[in-house]
């Protein structure tokens, strides 16, 4: 697990590689983020490839809001 201590400066793909090995039921304290965090919510999420208007292949990811 990687253990991040600040927030600061830290890139969109480092937060990906990180929440990816926590459990979906962790919560994030969002007073330790702060308001100018811009990550208020992370959810797991499926999603489809999509072709001419046909469902694809079934995808897990991660939703960050």
């Amino acid at each position: 697990m990687i253990n991040i201590r600040s927030f600061r400066g830290i890139t969109a793909e480092k937060l990906i590689e990180v929440l990816k090995q926590v459990p979906g039921d962790t919560k994030i304290c969002i007073d330790v983020l702060g308001d100018n965090f811009p990550v208020k919510s992370v959810q797991e999420c499926t999603y489809y490839d999509w072709n001419n208007g046909q469902k694809g292949q079934e995808h897990k990811g991660l939703l960050i809001r």
